[in-house]
């Protein structure tokens, strides 16, 4: 059987975090149908998390310690078919002490605006992919 990789959305616990509860208005009016979410991470088998934040870039920590401060929103979980032991390293190598995406971040911002104020669609692709 696979290793089961999930791409969650998530949320703080503590709602006095202002970018969270920012990013959690920005985006609730996407998915009006689903809980608003402000951020997002991938979980390993429910032992190892992988996420950014903006203190220290992208960063892998045990879900045990993620999940005292977050809570799970939404989670898409995908059965990765070759083994944990080629795809984290190589997740790694892409990622790893990578700083935190500011200008991707600034560029999210911007999008939202135009679509919550002149109903301009998101767009579909991340142009920088």
């Amino acid at each position: 059987m696979a290793p089961k990789i999930a791409y969650v959305a998530s949320a703080k616990r503590d709602s006095s975090k202002w970018g969270s509860s920012l990013i959690s208005w920005g985006t609730k009016d996407f998915a009006p149908e689903l809980e608003p979410c402000s951020h997002l991470c991938i979980i390993l088998r429910k032992t190892l998390v992988i996420e950014s934040t903006y203190t220290s870039g992208v960063r892998i920590m045990p879900y045990e310690h993620w999940i005292k401060e977050n809570r799970v929103v939404h989670s898409f979980e995908k059965p990765y078919e070759g083994g944990l032991s080629e795809y984290i390293p190589d997740l790694l190598r892409k990622t790893w002490n990578k700083p935190y995406d500011y200008l991707g971040v600034l560029y999210f911002s911007w999008r939202i605006a135009l679509a919550k104020y002149f109903k301009r669609p998101m767009p579909k692709l991340n142009k920088w992919e």
